[in-house]
């Protein structure tokens, strides 16, 4: 049975695993937007594109049997890189016409996919730590209030201050942070396993912030 501070380690990454999400899909779509064109329309496609790719990402899931906290881990690192440098990368595609529109609902795709595994792996770890409805229904209202926050920051906050490349690879930080956090939580780790992986997370969480730095050089990219 997962230990309290465990839970609470689980739980809160529930909320930010969601808020991330909710960016990726938001930067994209808005992205997808200033460069294609028809708003509506555009939001309509990356909306149903990511969340078919989270029906088959939770269906995915359930092929994982044994290690879920550290699959989550590993998840949540690739969601951190493909959704962090998702924006950077689509900016230097901006001139390249269906190229451009091939890697972004691939991004949307993938990034919906690994979201969508996230939610029924964390779930499943805190099987045994009570009655599973209360476990199922604390999931999801972490889930939801984590999209909340996310629909809320990104157009008054994020968006405003940061600019959209800034923003995807900000949230990127804040996806490997997670992973980097749970390297600590993993429950009897293989000798070595650990410090692996925490030296991934550690490693992409410095490849985003030095995306974060040099943003302005992509946007620049993408207006010539």
């Amino acid at each position: 049975m997962p230990s309290s501070r465990k839970q609470t380690l689980l739980y809160v990454s529930v909320a930010v695993v969601s808020s991330c999400g909710m960016v990726y899909e938001l930067a994209l779509g808005t992205l997808a937007s200033y460069v294609l064109g028809s708003a509506a329309r555009q939001f309509s496609i990356v909306l149903g594109v990511y969340l078919s790719a989270m029906g088959l990402g939770a269906w995915v899931s359930a092929r994982v049997q044994a290690r879920l906290w550290r699959s989550f881990l590993v998840l949540e690192l690739v969601v951190a890189l493909v959704g962090g440098l998702s924006a950077p990368l689509l900016m230097l595609c901006v001139a390249q016409g269906r190229l451009f529109d091939a890697l972004l609902y691939s991004c949307v795709f993938v990034v919906g996919g690994l979201v969508g595994a996230e939610l029924p792996l964390l779930i499943r770890a805190l099987e045994g730590a009570g009655p599973f409805k209360d476990i199922v229904g604390r999931g999801f209202a972490y889930d939801y209030l984590g999209a909340l926050v996310a629909s809320v920051l990104f157009p008054l906050a994020l968006m405003p201050w940061l600019g959209l490349v800034r923003t995807c690879a900000f949230t990127g930080v804040c996806s490997g942070g997670v992973a980097l956090a749970g390297t600590w939580a993993l429950p009897e780790p293989q000798e070595g396993e650990a410090s692996s992986l925490r030296a991934l997370c550690a490693g992409a969480v410095v490849l985003l912030i030095l995306v974060a730095a040099g943003a302005d050089k992509f946007v620049a990219g993408a207006a010539d």
